[in-house]
């Protein structure tokens, strides 16, 4: 497994896009989120099929999600960041994602920023 790091500031207020390159035909994707100590927590399901993206119970309208087949990448937008959106992001092929990793956590005290980590199964920490 190979691990890029990425890290991109933002101030609270601004608009990010958290971006999630994938090879090969796929059915789904998925974005998760993930509070330090909790467990992943599906935000947005992307069918390839269709381009249908579909939100889930904790999806606010600042959250929504792209699929760009052409350049074999899923995206998640988040607009007007705010401090309570610092987690850390998945994006999965399938609905895989489980359990509750404890290395890859950033606490912010200073503006908001976003580390994302990309492999196969990339994340995100913001």
């Amino acid at each position: 497994m190979i691990f890029i790091l990425i890290n991109i500031n933002a101030l609270q207020g601004t608009d990010i896009t958290l971006s999630c390159n994938y090879k090969g035909n796929v059915n789904n994707l998925q974005w998760y989120r993930q509070y330090p100590g909790s467990r992943p927590e599906c935000l947005l399901l992307i069918l390839q099929t269709n381009k249908y993206v579909q939100n889930t119970s904790i999806t606010t309208p600042r959250h929504t999600g792209r699929l760009n087949e052409e350049k074999t990448r899923v995206d998640l937008m988040i607009s007007s960041v705010e401090l309570e959106d610092s987690a850390l992001y998945h994006c999965a092929l399938q609905p895989t994602v489980t359990g509750n990793p404890d290395s890859l956590y950033k606490n912010l005290s200073r503006p908001l920023g976003v580390n994302s980590a990309l492999y196969s199964d990339q994340s995100v920490i913001i």
